[in-house]
């Protein structure tokens, strides 16, 4: 029962779910030592489920993620580029879809 309520205490906490399941984790491996190494019957741990994304966790990562622009706003940022190598590997990433890393292995 203990287990349970440290479990909703994580719930109620003000922090992202990455944090309260980071929280969690260790929680969970210290029943798992003690179950492996200390002859711990019984881990009450092994019931608690990890905390999901918020709605409004997925949306900020998703809008981090996705930063894309529209044809004029390229061609704005495209005439302020005077080195010709350059202004080829902007060309190559916005019409291509290439990511950085992808376009990195041709240039190295």
């Amino acid at each position: 029962m203990d287990c349970l309520n440290f479990w909703y205490y994580l719930r109620d906490l003000d922090k992202s779910s990455r944090y309260r399941n980071d929280i969690l984790g260790t929680f969970k491996s210290v029943f798992k030592h003690a179950r492996t190494f200390h002859k711990l019957r019984y881990n009450p741990s092994e019931a608690l489920e990890r905390f999901p994304k918020s709605r409004e966790e997925k949306l900020k990562k998703k809008k981090r993620d996705m930063n894309i622009w529209t044809d004029a706003e390229f061609q704005q940022f495209i005439s302020c580029v005077d080195n010709e190598v350059y202004k080829a590997l902007f060309l190559t990433l916005f019409y291509t879809g290439m990511r950085k890393g992808e376009i990195l292995i041709f240039c190295c």
